[in-house]
């Protein structure tokens, strides 16, 4: 866990801590200088974050060791993404850079026209990644060349990271929807091809969704703003069951064998 600091004039020293999964207790805890961290991303026994100090941060995960550090200018509060020996990282700033997460030599920089701050997804040699530009990116991984792009349907129109499963890129997004013959503004998770990017259908909430869906046995998994928690089947957006919780979703559900958490 990191740390992010709220206060008007946050003073430095936040840090990375580790904790025993079955006590609590603290196995190793990493400070910096700066006065906040991005959540972390764990893969190959490694720990990967960036701090508001401008760096971008490899920590053996059993240890807290150094493994290497590398100034990443561009800080935000979600995770770096870690997948096929490749990092990809964004931030409060107009470029998604890639990293060898061996070493941390950049790969290449992919430049959009607003923040990469949502947590980007990695999935068969592939980068897809929601920018503040009102954008879906899908990127090569070892290239960063653009494949395709999908634009919000309407103002500041995709509301959460990318998740995938099915050969489907799934997003939320503010959309149009008819409604008594008259078009008003709606909400909705949108199923995109993964290798084009066009839309397969797309599932109307009766509020926004800002939460990335979860996905897993042929269900997308997702909460809405209205209180309502969906399970929707991925191939074709049609509703599997619904439950009315007291109030908004505001995290990623997760899924554990036949449970929704």
């Amino acid at each position: 866990v990191g740390c992010e600091d709220v206060q008007p004039i946050p003073p430095p020293g936040g840090g990375l801590l580790a904790l025993d999964a079955r006590t609590g207790e603290e196995e190793w805890h990493f400070p910096t200088d700066a006065h906040s961290l991005s959540a972390a991303a764990v893969a190959a026994g490694h720990v990967f974050f960036t701090t508001s100090a401008g760096r971008l941060h490899a920590r053996d995960a059993g240890t807290g060791d150094e493994q290497w550090a590398i100034e990443h200018p561009l800080w935000g509060p979600s995770p770096p993404a870690v997948a096929e020996g490749v990092l990809c990282a964004g931030g409060r700033g107009r470029a998604l850079a890639a990293y060898a997460a061996q070493d941390g030599r950049e790969l290449w920089r992919f430049q959009a026209d607003g923040w990469f701050e949502p947590e980007p997804l990695i999935r068969d040699g592939r980068v897809f990644a929601v920018c503040w530009d009102d954008h879906l990116y899908a990127l090569d991984l070892r290239a960063g060349t653009l494949l395709w792009k999908h634009k919000g349907e309407r103002g500041k129109g995709l509301t959460t990271p990318a998740a995938a499963g099915q050969g489907s890129i799934f997003v939320g997004s503010r959309v149009y929807q008819e409604i008594d013959g008259e078009e008003r503004g709606g909400y909705a998770m949108l199923a995109l091809g993964a290798e084009d990017g066009q839309e397969r259908w797309r599932f109307h909430t009766e509020k926004h969704v800002f939460t990335p869906p979860a996905v897993a046995n042929g269900l997308v998994f997702l909460g809405s703003r209205d209180g309502s928690f969906y399970a929707v089947d991925a191939t074709n957006g049609e509703e599997q069951w619904r439950l009315q919780a007291k109030s908004r979703a505001v995290t990623q559900p997760q899924v554990a064998g036949d449970l929704v958490i």
